[in-house]
Order: C-alpha cells, then sequence, then structure tokens
C-alpha cells in the first residue's frame, strides 16, 4: 500500500458508516455521504462531480481564483519587479570570500548509515498511535507519515529519501523511527565535533539527487549512497573547518529563503485573473 494515501482513514470512516448509517457524522472534509439514488446509469460517476468548487477549494484540489482588475495586475506586476530587484542585490551582497580549500571524503568516512524498517504501514499505524513521528519516503509534512507509540531512534541526524523524490535530505533530532523509503545519517563520533549538520544538510540536499538510479520512480539506495563523495572545506593544517562551514550554511539559508520568496511572488501573479468589467 502507498505510504501517502487516505485508505487508513477512509476504512475507519466506512466502519463507523456501516455501524450507524443514519446517524453517522464526520468532520473530515475529505470524506461524503451521496444517496445512493444519485448513482443513475444514464450519469457520469466521476467523483470529483459530486464534489462543489467550495469543497474542492478547502480540500486543497484546485486552487481559489485572485480575481484583481488590470491596474490592480499592473500594480502588481511593479511590486514583484521590485523584489526581484531587491533579491538581486541580496544575491550581489554574497560574499565569495577568499576561495577555500576542500577535502573530498566518501560519505561513509564521516557518516554511519541506518535504514528504516518495513514493518511500518499504515496496519501498523492504527493499532500503535502516540507520540513519536515516523518519517518515510514522502516531502510533505517534512516526511512524517505517521506518529506511533515507541521510537527506533534517539538522536541527532539527517534522513534521505531512497525513492519517489529521491535524495532529498531532512534533518532531525530527538526520538523517531524510519519507514524502509528513507535512511539516515548520523555523524561518526571522531567527527562529531569537527562537522556541522547544517552545512551538511544543504550540501547533500543538492548532492543526492544527481546521484538518483532509474526512470520515473528514482531510488538512492545504500549502495549507492556508500559511493558518493563530498567537498568538506579544511583550513590550512588540512583540519575540518568548522567556522568555514557554518559561513556556507548562512549562504544557502538565505538562497534558499530568496527562492521560497521569489516562487510565492511568481505564484501570486501566476493564481491571478484579470477581469476586463
Amino acid at each position: 500500500m502507498p505510504e501517502n494515501n487516505d485508505l487508513s482513514e477512509a476504512v475507519d470512516l466506512f466502519n463507523q458508516f456501516k455501524g450507524a448509517k443514519e446517524s453517522f457524522k464526520t468532520d473530515s472534509k475529505r470524506c461524503k455521504t451521496i444517496p445512493i439514488e444519485e448513482f443513475k446509469p444514464e450519469n457520469n460517476w466521476i467523483i470529483d462531480n459530486f464534489w462543489k468548487k467550495e469543497e474542492k477549494i478547502n480540500l486543497g484540489i484546485i486552487e481559489e481564483e485572485n480575481k484583481v482588475k488590470i491596474s490592480e495586475f499592473s500594480s502588481m506586476l511593479n511590486e514583484v519587479s521590485n523584489n526581484i530587484n531587491q533579491f538581486m542585490q541580496e544575491v550581489n551582497s554574497i560574499n565569495e570570500g577568499k576561495e577555500a580549500k576542500f577535502r573530498e571524503v566518501l560519505i561513509p568516512d564521516i557518516f554511519d548509515i541506518h535504514l528504516g524498517s518495513a514493518k511500518y504501514n499504515h496496519r501498523y499505524f492504527s493499532t500503535h498511535k502516540g507520540q513519536f513521528p515516523v518519517y518515510s519516503g514522502q516531502t510533505k509534512n517534512k516526511g512524517i507519515i505517521a506518529k506511533i507509540d515507541s521510537f527506533d531512534h534517539d538522536k541527532e541526524g539527517l534522513t534521505w529519501t531512497i525513492d519517489g523524490y529521491a535524495g532529498r535530505v531532512f534533518y532531525r533530532k530527538g526520538k523517531f523511527s524510519l519507514t524502509c523509503h528513507c535512511g539516515l545519517l548520523t555523524l561518526k563520533k571522531e567527527v562529531k565535533d569537527k562537522l556541522d549538520y547544517e552545512f551538511l544538510k544543504y550540501l547533500l540536499d543538492n548532492e543526492l539527487p544527481n546521484h538518483s538510479v532509474g526512470e520515473g520512480n528514482k531510488r538512492l539506495k545504500k549502495t549507492h549512497i556508500e559511493k558518493i563523495k563530498i567537498k568538506i572545506p579544511v583550513n590550512k593544517n588540512g583540519e575540518y573547518d568548522l567556522i568555514k562551514q557554518k559561513e556556507i550554511a548562512e549562504k544557502y539559508k538565505l538562497i534558499e529563503q530568496i527562492k521560497k520568496e521569489f516562487k510565492e511572488e511568481f505564484e501570486k501573479v501566476y493564481s491571478s485573473s484579470v477581469e476586463f468589467s
């Protein structure tokens, strides 16, 4: 069963409906009851037809139209243009700094690699509900697919998605578990105080997707991870440069924030519907 579907909730709600058809009620926006009389042979049974536009907007299936007049649209473009110029100034202000020296290392040289468990599925989640997150290969909801009453790890580390959006990296800290669709990287004891997780998160999130394999549903398994080399800044003595790592992490963070804001500006314009009346 795919991890990011709604079948588990649907099964629970259907069982409730079977037990009390006349009085059944739910707060779930994804569930509604439809009289059997509406399913006529001559009608189209496409499920979308049974949902109103407002319901689809609430569900996130479609977006609410942002209707604007031509003068408002012109002002919006002008505002976006000014914001883009500001983004350009911020990017130009990022100082490349002195040319740093780097050491190329294999991922297993600095990380211990852990894999998730295949036992974590929707049946398990429904009978072990709790407070501890289970991370999967999905990227929405920060990778959290469920919360259960136990945990496999209590540590700091980076998870990577094994399939789907293979190679996406997330920072983790605390008590959690993993499905078999993602893996965990934890710094080896001998380098833990010399390397910065935030820097490594940005570095790997940019690098790992380049090594995923397959067509369509790409994969990045442990055997692939073990062969990947990354470059880490070092000082004049050839030791890992923690200060330089933190400087680069701040630059990564700024670039990601600019990209996020630029995307929001673009979507604001793209989602607008211009009225001429």
